[in-house]
């Protein structure tokens, strides 16, 4: 198998060890995406252009919600998980 599936259930060191490959890919670029997409409405509102805080705040929940989703249920932990059905 691969080195991110475990063959048995993960101890409770196991829970805090470095596994190789199971690098969360989503978390990091939708908190890459919420600083650009900060940067960009700061800068807006500076130049004093009109741009939406409702949009901005969406924006910036969906980019948590992405993050939190793939970090918990998608990510290096729910690999972990055995199918019990």
């Amino acid at each position: 198998m691969t080195p991110w599936i475990p063959d048995v259930a993960p101890a409770f060191p196991d829970y805090f060890a470095v596994v190789p490959g199971a690098f969360p890919v989503l978390p990091v670029f939708a908190g890459l995406l919420a600083v650009l997409y900060i940067a960009g409405a700061v800068r807006m509102w500076v130049r004093r252009r009109r741009w939406s805080v409702w949009r901005t705040l969406s924006f910036l929940i969906g980019c948590a919600l992405l993050g939190r989703v793939a970090k918990c249920c998608c990510g290096a932990g729910g690999r972990s998980l055995r199918c019990v059905a």
